[in-house]
């Protein structure tokens, strides 16, 4: 485990991961991003113990109000300097992710919530039209339960 001042690692670096583009240092030809933070180095350094024993390498990158553990990234996620970025730098909130298929960002909603008229069919028959307003519900004017007549 390092206990690492942020000052002294080279940040300039963007990481592509599936939650968008995110900052990444380089320590010792090795990538790091954040994982969590905390407000103090003791709970960052008992977080990264735990990471190490679980099989993850980690660093603690202390500040002046806080520290943070940080996680190396695989050697398969492509890593940019921050002035050479291709793809534009990402100005929504990470907590709500766009949603993409296939490397495409899907469409918003329209907002129109209307439901869509359609004939009901059955076997290619039509069998009811759909209509605009509902005919009311009819009940009865008295009502059993088991037997039993209610109210």
């Amino acid at each position: 485990m390092v206990i690492l001042d942020y000052s002294e690692a080279d940040s300039g670096f963007w990481a592509s991961t599936p939650q968008g583009l995110v900052e990444a240092i380089k320590f010792q030809n090795h990538f790091y991003a954040i994982r969590r933070l905390y407000k103090r180095t003791q709970d960052a350094v008992s977080a990264c113990r735990a990471d190490v024993e679980s099989g993850f390498r980690s660093i603690v990158v202390e500040f002046n109000d806080h520290a943070e553990v940080w996680a190396q990234l695989l050697t398969t996620v492509p890593v940019q300097p921050k002035g050479q970025t291709q793809v534009a730098i990402p100005a929504t909130d990470p907590a709500k992710p766009v949603l993409t298929y296939r490397g495409q960002p899907l469409s918003r909603p329209s907002g129109n919530a209307a439901p869509v008229q359609k004939p009901l069919t059955y076997r290619g028959q039509k069998i009811a039209e759909p209509s605009a307003d509902p005919a009311p519900l009819v009940l009865p004017d008295s009502l059993y339960f088991r037997g039993v007549k209610m109210g």
